[in-house]
Parts: structure tokens; sequence; C-alpha cells
């Protein structure tokens, strides 16, 4: 081998080792940071911590002085218009104070309304969808309503539905609707013995709201109800599942769910009896929106 090709084969292993070491230098002075994606159980924390909240504002309202006039809703695009008629700034009823997080930003809004914003703005609703998003929200209030006045009379221990200040607005019925109070008693019952907490109520609240058929819906609309509800129903089987075990978390969700097909088959119904007995005619004067509501 010639001195020639000796010293470029060195000059060239020299020149390789250099780069070698500059490249291992830059390398060490480089900060790597990788953004794991968040563990089930944060994402469980913070979906329930939301909802929570959400139920604070809610329940402020709930048990607060406020007592509208029944016609000041017309209807439900009226209600839908964005701009909530609820505000929470009414004072507390004597007896009942309740102290919100400091954190929490409320903008008068109730948990249907925060729903059904949300789909119209996913489904980017045109003049048919928004027809749908009508049909969808008086099939929520109805179904959020019967499932909220029953979680709150079970949580005061009582074996009937009571209103906030633990008024009976069905008493004195239970021989006429026989069926009914013994459907609602059985619900309550039922609640009680899984000891629902506050979490799993909020969870199973919103997928009661998720749970209307919609005949007239377009597959995709369809597509984002059935979305939201497995997501959801995810959530909750992960939640109860590390409260109650693998023994009786199973058993207990499911449970849960068949609380969905009993509230909508109360809400039903109901309307059958509001219409059956004539009570729709007297709402179209006092409170169309709850006529139109149980029309539809």
């Amino acid at each position: 081998m010639s001195d020639e090709v000796i010293r470029y084969n060195a000059f060239a292993r020299k020149i390789s080792k250099e780069r070698r070491n500059a490249s291992k230098v830059a390398d060490e002075g480089i900060q790597t940071i990788v953004n794991n994606p968040p563990s089930a159980a944060v994402i469980v924390d913070r979906v329930m911590n939301d909802l929570l909240h959400i139920e604070f504002a809610f329940n402020n309202i709930r048990e607060s002085t406020f007592n509208p006039i029944p016609g000041n809703v017309g209807s439900l695009e009226v209600a839908l218009e964005g701009t909530s008629k609820l505000a929470g700034k009414f004072e507390k009823m004597e007896g009942w104070p309740i102290t919100l997080p400091e954190d929490l930003t409320f903008r008068s809004e109730s948990l249907l309304e925060n729903i059904v914003m949300r789909i119209e703005r996913e489904a980017r609703a045109s003049r048919n969808e928004q027809k749908v998003v009508r049909i969808l929200a008086g099939k929520m209030a109805f179904l959020c309503s019967t499932f909220v006045n029953h979680y709150y009379s079970m949580k005061k221990n009582k074996r009937c539905i009571v209103s906030p200040d633990e008024t009976e607005p069905f008493g004195g019925l239970e021989k006429v609707f026989t069926r009914e109070f013994q459907a609602s008693t059985a619900l309550l019952d039922l609640l009680k013995e899984m000891d629902v907490d506050e979490r799993e109520y909020v969870i199973l609240k919103l997928l009661i709201i998720l749970s209307p058929s919609l005949e007239d819906a377009s597959s995709y609309e369809r597509a984002i109800l059935t979305r939201h509800s497995e997501n959801y129903a995810t959530i909750l089987f992960s939640y109860v599942l590390a409260r109650r075990g693998t023994e009786q978390g199973p058993s207990t969700y499911q449970r849960m769910l068949s609380i969905i097909g009993t509230i909508n088959q109360m809400v039903e119904r109901e309307k059958g009896l509001q219409l059956l007995y004539g009570a729709v005619k007297m709402y179209h004067k006092l409170c169309p929106l709850l006529e139109e509501i149980i029309l539809i």
C-alpha cells in the first residue's frame, strides 16, 4: 500500500471520528420532551370534575328563589337561542346555603343547553339538522327532569318525588295513578340500594340525556349521539369498577344502564297520561314550552 493511500485512510478515519464526537456532543445537549397521552384515570377524573361543576351550577338554580312565569319562554327555538333565561344570580332559598367552587365560571347555561349546543356545533346544523336539535332538546328536557327529581328525592330519603323545598307535587294522587307511583317508588329503591354517588349520577344523567331515539335524524347525527354515549359509558364503567371492585362492579354497571330504559318508559307513559287527560290543552295558554315538549 502506497504512503499516499495510507495517509488518505488515516485522514478519513480522523474526520469520521471528529464527526461522531461532534454528533454525540450535540445529542447530549438536546432536551428531549415526550408528551405522553393522559392515562385513563386522568381522563375519567377530568370528565367527572367538569360534570360536577356543571351540576353545582345547575343545582344553584334548582334550589334558588328562581320561580319563572311559565309563559316567559314560548318555544324550544327561543330556549335554544344561546342565552339562557335561567340566570344564576337569584338568592338562595332560606336554609339552603350553597357554596360554589371559586374556580367555577357559570355562564347561566343549564346542562341541557350545554349538550344541545355541543351537538349543534359538531353537526354544523343546517335547517334540517336544527329541526332534529329541537326535537332532541325537547326529549332531553323531559328525561333529564325525571331522573333529576328521582335522584334528589332519593338523597333526601323520600319514598316519593319531592320538590327542592320538600313539598310533594303529586301528593294525594297515589290511588289515582297507582302504576306510576309504583314505578317511581321502585326506581327510588333501586337508586338507594345501589348507593349511586354523585359522580355516577352525573355520568348516568348524561347517558340518559343522550338516549332518546331520533326517527328523523340523519345517520351522521345518530353517529354523534352514539359516539358520545359510548365514550361516557366507558367512563362510567371505569369508575364503577374502580369504586365497587371486579366482583360487584360489572353487575352494578348493568343495573345502572337498565335505569336508562326505565326513565324512557316513564317519560313516554307520562306524556300519554298528559294527552289522555287533556292537560296539554291547559298548557297551550299557561306554558307553551311544556306543551311543545310533551307533543314531541
